[in-house]
């Protein structure tokens, strides 16, 4: 980042534009933008090795008058994991937006993926490779999954397996150091995340890379016991038929081109029919498309999210646990209006 290099200012905090990623200003040195100047009062070089600086300070305006409020603005000059295109951008963002890159994460997830007896398994993305289906666009995020070799019967004939996914980026496109259990059905290969707070965890970025490892390791034996127990869940709902209340969770919160076999959706998000199966063959109908077709990363995990959550839900309202008021507050949604569901 050198003196009058005309890098473009981006209009939110967060917003990366592109930069030229070259040079260490030293301290108080400035830095030209259109109409403004950055004025650098520290440089954080810990991860140049992966191509990506941290420099903290404020703006200028014009006429040199300070900016009151500070920002960190984030070097990028690396290449994109699955392309290999280069990439050089600067991000805007607050100065306590700590991130950790995605090869240390990555290094991090597999020594603990395999203390647990996991393996790395990529997406099975259509017309794309498998690590592309694991990178956000820009390449700044990260969303990898591992597997564990035991497998258990939902029903006769239906394994299942456990694992854990990670989440990660330098420009906050995805939480970083975000993990989340999951199962995966082996019948068909199609992920099913599960949505439960008790399944999901974040690490914060604190103290070197050994203490973060150390948390990871410490905190992801819990999240996958609650996996072993999930399994007891998706037996439950072979035995459990789906209903009108499902139904229409299911049309007010999922897009209905991924629910089509499982609900028929009317003009206006209404529920013309649904199929009467049970809770189970359901859900992994559902899973199936989201798992297939080509989606990125995070738009994935988040449809899977959205899913799961429905399916608690409703779990909850049928067993008393949750009225449905509850549970309309609890998924955003007016079951007495039918506004046709979004994708995230």
């Amino acid at each position: 980042m050198n003196p009058g290099t005309d890098m473009g200012m981006p209009t939110n905090v967060g917003e990366a534009v592109e930069g030229p990623g070259s040079g260490v200003p030293a301290v108080g040195e400035s830095v030209t933008l259109p109409g403004k100047r950055f004025r650098v009062e520290r440089t954080d070089d810990r991860w140049r090795d992966y191509g990506i600086l941290s420099h903290f300070g404020y703006f200028e305006g014009e006429d040199g008058e300070r900016i009151p409020r500070r920002y960190q603005l984030i070097e990028v000059d690396s290449k994109h994991p699955a392309t290999g295109k280069r990439i050089r951008v600067t991000i805007v963002k607050s100065p306590n937006f700590r991130f950790v890159p995605n090869e240390v994460v990555r290094d991090i997830a597999s020594r603990a993926a395999e203390e647990h007896g996991m393996r790395h398994v990529h997406f099975g993305v259509k017309g794309a490779s498998g690590v592309l289906g694991e990178y956000t666009s820009s390449g700044l995020g990260m969303y990898l999954r591992f597997v564990g070799s035991e497998t258990r019967d939902v029903r006769l004939g239906d394994p299942v397996a456990i694992g854990f996914g990670v989440g990660n980026s330098i420009d906050g496109s995805i939480a970083p150091l975000s993990f989340s259990g999951f199962t995966l059905r082996l019948a068909c290969t199609n992920g099913a995340v599960s949505a439960s707070e008790l399944t999901a965890f974040r690490v914060r970025v604190e103290g070197g890379v050994g203490d973060i490892e150390r948390e990871v390791r410490a905190r992801l034996g819990g999240l996958l016991q609650y996996m072993e127990d999930e399994i007891e869940t998706y037996r439950r709902w072979t035995t459990t038929p789906i209903d009108d209340l499902l139904a229409r969770m299911l049309a007010l919160t999922m897009p209905k081109k991924y629910i089509e076999s499982v609900v028929l959706v009317g003009k206006g998000g209404t529920v013309v029919n649904y199929a009467h199966i049970d809770a189970w063959s359901a859900f992994n109908a559902v899973t199936d498309p989201l798992s297939h077709r080509k989606l990125e990363a995070r738009h994935r995990e988040e449809l899977l999210l959205r899913l799961r959550r429905a399916f608690d839900v409703w779990q909850a309202v049928r067993e008393g646990r949750m009225s449905v008021e509850e549970a309309e507050d609890r998924l955003g949604i007016d079951l007495e209006e039918a506004p046709t569901a979004l994708e995230p």
